[in-house]
């Protein structure tokens, strides 16, 4: 893409958040929160190595809910990590040296791109199992069922909590439920990936709430989060990475087997998103307003999903549908286009897409949305 020439290229392959202006966006409340922290000029001394304490304490709360049972016997193990990707790779590297029954790890077909590098990198044998129709384009969730019925006990699940990368597709609630259930008789672990809070329903609140429900039914889990996409911090890498315990003695021995992972790998988290983060969320109107940020950003988002849709379908006339897009939740739309797609996409109009179709709708505005239906449909016509 920076290579190319072309002066009406389009990038709709990073998984970024950009305004109507198709410019880089921090929310608001953020702005106001960094003035706030600014004012406090606070100490450039190395973090600890987990972390800061107050840090890790408001985030977990945030993330498990103030009267969860986790947080009232302290059964969690929660660092300081580099955004969802440092997150990832330390619960990666714990998971692989803790795990003595399967070294396998199970990651859906479809999926954030970095995940299989994480676990591989990490030691784990990396298997998939289905999670996308591509004759309904829609969650195939019976074989998804079908696949963790035949998994390896013990070995570690990968689950994207909430607004799935790349298809937009989740689980219901009931069938989280199942998921749950099945998972818990095949002793199988759950790894919950979680970066696009406030992405699906509008709500950051809500958009937790399987991750709530995995902390209520099963005693052992991990959880990577990022505030990168939600805050729009990406290039201050912050993240957390919360260890589910049976017991508080559990979670203190993890949280020491953390410290020694992150040792020689970066020592220490930076400081200025970790403050950030923690200022805003103790801060009850900061935290109100940084709500209605994110719900303003997933209603933009979901406009311009429809108006996209909306033009697409016009320029079909009936021969392609595209309603599925309208189903799909997040900051993507997962397209079903073939990597060849994508490449005579790039080729032909300069829209760049990852290579399985899946576009960031966030990126879409009013000044390229007709450029961008027109190449999709045409694609779809004659590709």
């Amino acid at each position: 893409y920076v290579g190319d020439k072309r002066d009406d290229k389009i990038n709709l392959s990073i998984g970024v958040y950009r305004d109507e202006r198709g410019k880089p966006f921090i929310p608001p409340s953020v702005v106001k929160c960094e003035q706030m922290l600014i004012k406090q000029n606070p100490h450039k001394e190395y973090a600890p190595i987990e972390g800061f304490a107050d840090f890790r304490q408001t985030v977990a709360s945030f993330i498990f809910g103030e009267q969860s049972d986790v947080i009232g016997r302290t059964r969690h193990a929660t660092v300081q990590g580099l955004g969802g990707t440092g997150s990832l790779r330390i619960g990666a590297i714990f998971l692989y040296e803790l795990q003595s029954h399967s070294k396998k790890v199970y990651i859906p077909e479809q999926t954030w791109s970095a995940h299989n590098q994480v676990f591989s990198h990490s030691g784990f044998v990396v298997n998939h199992y289905r999670y996308w129709n591509s004759s309904t384009l829609s969650l195939d969730f019976n074989a998804l069922m079908e696949d963790m019925e035949t998994m390896i006990e013990y070995s570690v699940v990968v689950l994207h909590s909430t607004a799935h990368n790349p298809t937009g597709n989740d689980p219901t609630l009931d069938e989280w439920q199942q998921i749950i259930r099945l998972m818990k008789r095949r002793h199988l672990f759950p790894f919950l990936d979680c970066a696009y809070q406030g992405f699906t329903s509008g709500s950051v609140e809500e958009d937790t709430r399987v991750i709530r429900l995995f902390a209520e039914q099963m005693d052992e889990l991990v959880i990577a989060f990022t505030f990168s996409k939600n805050m729009g911090l990406y290039g201050e890498r912050i993240g957390a990475m919360s260890v589910v315990c049976r017991t508080s003695e559990e979670a203190d021995n993890v949280l020491t087997q953390l410290k020694r992972i992150i040792r020689p790998i970066y020592s220490h988290p930076p400081n200025w998103g970790a403050r950030l983060v923690t200022l805003l969320l103790n801060d009850h109107q900061l935290k109100k307003e940084w709500f209605n940020d994110v719900k303003n950003m997933q209603t933009r988002i979901s406009d311009i999903r429809s108006q996209l849709v909306q033009e697409l379908n016009r320029l079909s006339k009936g021969k392609y549908v595209w309603d599925f897009l309208l189903k799909q939740r997040g900051m993507f739309g997962f397209t079903g286009f073939t990597e060849r797609q994508a490449i005579q996409l790039r080729h032909e109009f300069a829209i760049y897409i990852a290579t399985d179709g899946r576009i960031n709708i966030a990126a879409i505005n009013d000044t390229n949305i007709k450029k961008i239906a027109n190449a999709l449909h045409s694609i779809k016509t004659n590709g």
